[in-house]
């Protein structure tokens, strides 16, 4: 049997939340277009609420034969499968075989569910999945290094972009694309973005005890000065520009942090221009730790 690699020519253009453009293969043209209408990565929107459908009778529940999960897998290797796949699909799960009564949809509910998550996730790694452990290969083939920690410190505050934001960075792929980029590296929900969140929202609320403060402190003191060792290992890598200013913005944000930690003064006009830097994509990854970071350094800058 003879094979050939199923070339697809995306032309896509990103306006904000809109999206239009093409995708074409041999023999097939397709227009793409569409608009986000909302999301925790909009700033001033909201998620769209799901469609409400009248509750299920008994008899619906004895139709369903199960629940399905699907995942896009057009940027997704054998390397990379299992950080798509897991722990997120038991959290999929969890909700299909749970009453409606034990999902609660809300911060604690949330909370809760990550924490549990959390503990499973940590049995997958132990019976072999690689959600945790595929970083490592990946970050030593990206850089070259047979030491990854300082690119892990910043790898693990990214997230690619949602949705189909990411074709505009990996065009022109084929069936022999290497996807060894950021993007690849990066899991699609931040952890330690979830966790760091957390803590600043207890600081700010006065609740850390001082070993958790001082947890924080040293996080920020890490992001601060990893830029510092990781800069001169950049230097011909894939995507060497957007890792800088990834880079570069996590240590200016981290120092900011730090400042407002220490009650030094600091106006916050001055430091606009870098959040809203922050907020941007950087071949197809964001800095997710950026959110958490903005919040603690407005909590002590001066209007």
């Amino acid at each position: 049997m003879s094979t050939f690699p199923l070339k697809m020519d995306f032309d896509l253009h990103l306006d904000r939340s809109k999206i239009s453009g093409t995708a074409e293969r041999p023999g097939v043209k397709a227009t793409i277009s569409g608009k986000k209408l909302g999301g925790s990565d909009i700033p001033d929107s909201e998620i769209p609420p799901l469609i409400s459908y009248s509750p299920l009778t008994d008899a619906d529940r004895e139709r369903i034969l199960g629940v399905e999960a699907c995942m896009w897998t057009e940027f997704v290797t054998e390397e990379t499968l299992d950080s798509r796949l897991w722990p997120r699909t038991v959290a999929i799960a969890e909700k299909a075989w749970s009453k409606k009564s034990d999902t609660v949809d809300s911060e604690s509910g949330l909370r809760d569910m990550y924490r549990r998550l959390d503990a499973v996730s940590q049995q997958l790694a132990d019976m072999g999945s690689t959600h945790y452990s595929y970083r490592e290969p990946m970050l030593k083939a990206l850089s070259g290094q047979e030491q990854v920690d300082h690119w892990l410190t910043l790898v693990e505050t990214l997230e690619p972009v949602k949705y189909h934001s990411g074709q505009k960075y990996l065009r022109n792929t084929d069936v022999f694309t290497v996807f060894r980029r950021i993007a690849d590296v990066s899991a699609p929900e931040s952890r330690l973005a979830r966790v760091f969140r957390h803590r600043v929202d207890a600081y700010l609320q006065g609740s850390l005890d001082e070993p958790a403060l001082q947890t924080l402190r040293n996080q920020l003191i890490a992001w601060r000065d990893n830029d510092r060792s990781l800069e001169p290992q950049l230097s011909g890598v894939a995507d060497e520009a957007a890792l800088r200013a990834l880079s570069q913005l996590l240590s200016k944000l981290s120092t900011l942090a730090l400042q407002v930690m220490d009650d030094k003064p600091l106006q916050c006009n001055s430091v606009e221009e870098l959040f809203s830097k922050a907020k941007l994509p950087y071949a197809a990854v964001q800095l997710a730790v950026a959110p958490a970071l903005k919040q603690l350094i407005n909590s002590g800058c001066t209007r």
